[in-house]
């Protein structure tokens, strides 16, 4: 037998080493004035506008629940004789739908388990005997009846040899947003009043049916056995943690977050020891370490960025779900950069969260400019702005890309925020919220005179911006008035018309009837398939043109635009015919003619090429 199975935990029956260091720490009590701790017992004082007005309540310390869920706005399930079983979840859900399941001795993750399995694992009969005999109190899971055949996963983990004891598992990553149990459930009202996925996601607030991927952070069911420990570490993101207590009991360290406290943390996490130190044993100042009990029906919310381990006496199922604010911001990016620091796996941290923070920027730059905002946002919007403007300056270069009802990446996110605040790029949203946060820090929370008569809305804004007077009416893009519409002309179809249509652009910009077109009208372009008659232009006379040696006249209007020569013969010509004897004359009589009609013809051709 190896020496880690003669550990002294082990010995005691406990599946970490951690736990008794856990154990050891001192219990706070619900009724210490100096804990930090803030004890609610009147749920109805838990709501959005006591914590974003801090009226004497904070979401950045612990806030423990004592009053019924209902009074907090929440929803769960109930059963008046008994608690909520494990197999009560597996009838919502159907007892195929797959879990993850962790070995908290090994902390090995079990492959191919549902929520079948676990029931089979939760109502095992042996398991059940041997946390009876090392926890106080009983299991709040009763046996289960002994014919039912276990299924495969179940059946290998419950396998027993001599004197060896069940496995302790836990199953913490159930998310049901998208499932029916999710009908059955809400969280308190004050976080869907501030829940970042709930307010600036787009389509979130107004789509009853969900088309569009958004982080599926918002709704967990946990179901742990009996001695499980869930080691320290800060929900992924910054998010702050509503925890409610379904059945069974948790207890949880809490750790501030300090700025040395955050430093010890960050160092903790990327020593090799992490495994075998306790944390606590770290922190130099143990006034910043809490211990406290959640028992059954109790709730408690967990600020961003503190730092927290769970213990698991009972067998116990919890709801729960993580959100981002805006009254914390800085804490939740500073936990972001331990996350890239420290290289944290992607399946660990927060879905679509830099997308999720660029709508946020736009939220908050609307809010801006209506003045609906609070002091605490202000100051957190400082870091916000920094961060989104460092971002897109990695993410400038990618391809936007967001189908319909698919994921958007980081560039698409942004260019639709600028849009949806009138930006006409990223950089220029970007110099929006720099110059909206120098204004109201100089010049106090006030609306923005600019869009005084602009809307606003994240959903419901207007795509065209218009500056009107105090008297005018909105005017609606698809019906613009200032553009009159030109009918199309119509073919002339008979030629017998005594009509003739017409096309009128007229130089007036309403469209009221217009007075009959008069001719005198210099202000009138008409157009028309048919020339009016007024507008008829006698055909041109054709001129016969005569040749008078190198000078042309015009005779007066002919039949024929025909050029001919002058009959009257040049003087060189006469010259030469009197010099021809009569006989020569009589002989060649026919041939001259011939030779006349040729000169006449090339001298045609050669007076039509220096007039053309």
């Amino acid at each position: 037998m190896s020496s880690d199975e003669n550990s002294p935990y082990k010995n005691q029956g406990y599946a970490n080493l951690h736990i008794p260091s856990f154990l050891a720490l001192d219990c706070q009590d619900d009724d210490d004035d100096s804990s930090p701790i803030q004890v609610v017992t009147d749920g109805k004082q838990l709501t959005a506008e006591n914590l974003i007005n801090q009226n004497d309540i904070s979401l950045t310390q612990p806030i423990l629940i004592t009053d019924t869920p209902e009074s907090i706005g929440m929803k769960v399930i109930k059963y008046a004789r008994r608690q909520v079983k494990v197999s009560d979840i597996a009838a919502i859900l159907g007892g195929a739908h797959p879990v993850d399941v962790i070995d908290v001795e090994h902390q090995d993750e079990l492959e191919g388990w549902t929520l079948g399995d676990l029931v089979d694992y939760f109502e095992d009969p042996h398991r059940q005997k041997s946390g009876q005999s090392n926890n106080e109190e009983t299991p709040s899971t009763p046996t289960s009846s002994p014919q039912r055949k276990q299924r495969r996963a179940a059946a290998k983990t419950l396998e027993k040899k001599a004197n060896q004891r069940p496995r302790v598992l836990n199953q913490i990553s159930l998310e049901f947003s998208s499932t029916p149990l999710r009908k059955k459930i809400n969280s308190p009202q004050f976080v869907r009043d501030m829940d970042w996925i709930d307010l600036a996601w787009p389509g979130r607030r107004q789509a009853k049916t969900q088309t569009r991927m958004y982080p599926t952070v918002q709704y967990y069911c946990l179901t742990s056995a009996a001695g499980c420990y869930t080691d320290f570490h800060a929900d992924f993101g910054g998010t702050s943690v509503w925890y409610h207590v379904l059945s069974g009991q948790k207890e949880f360290c809490l750790i501030a977050p300090t700025k040395a406290n955050l430093q010890v943390f960050e160092k903790w996490l990327c020593s090799a020891s992490q495994a075998t130190t306790f944390l606590p044993n770290l922190i130099k100042d143990p006034s910043t370490i809490l211990r406290i009990t959640l028992k059954a029906s109790q709730t408690m919310i967990i600020p961003s960025a503190w730092i927290h381990a769970v213990y698991t006496p009972i067998d116990s199922i919890v709801l729960g779900g993580n959100f981002l604010h805006g009254l914390d911001i800085e804490k939740q990016l500073e936990v972001y950069d331990i996350e890239e620091r420290t290289k944290v796996k992607e399946r660990f941290r927060c879905p679509l969260y830099k997308q999720l923070q660029f709508y946020a920027g736009g939220m908050y730059l609307n809010n801006l400019r209506r003045g609906d905002i609070s002091p605490i946002e202000v100051d957190g919007c400082s870091y916000l702005y920094e961060t989104l403007r460092l971002w897109w300056d990695e993410y400038r270069d990618e391809v936007p890309a967001a189908p319909p009802a698919g994921v958007p990446n980081v560039a698409s996110a942004a260019l639709e925020v600028a849009q949806q605040n009138n930006c006409m790029s990223v950089d220029h949203f970007l110099f929006e919220f720099k110059q909206e946060l120098t204004r109201v820090k100089q010049h106090g929370i006030c609306p923005n005179e600019k869009f005084k008569d602009t809307l606003l809305l994240p959903q419901d804004r207007p795509k065209l911006k218009l500056k009107l007077k105090a008297n005018e009416n909105i005017v609606q893009p698809e019906e613009p008035q200032s553009q009159p519409t030109v009918p199309k002309a119509e073919p002339v179809t008979s030629q017998k018309s005594t009509e003739p249509k017409k096309i009128r652009l007229k130089l007036k910009t309403d469209t009221t009837p217009q007075p009959p077109v008069q001719e005198s009208d210099p202000f009138r372009i008409v157009l028309s398939s048919r020339p009016a008659a007024s507008t008829k232009v006698a055909p041109k006379q054709k001129t016969k043109r005569v040749r008078e040696d190198t000078e042309w006249f015009d005779e007066g209007p002919g039949h024929e635009d025909e050029w001919m020569p002058s009959p009257n013969k040049s003087s060189k010509k006469k010259a030469k015919g009197k010099s021809n004897t009569k006989g020569k004359q009589g002989t060649k009589g026919k041939q001259g003619t011939k030779g006349k009609q040729a000169t006449k013809s090339t001298a045609r051709s050669r007076l039509m090429g220096r007039f053309r």
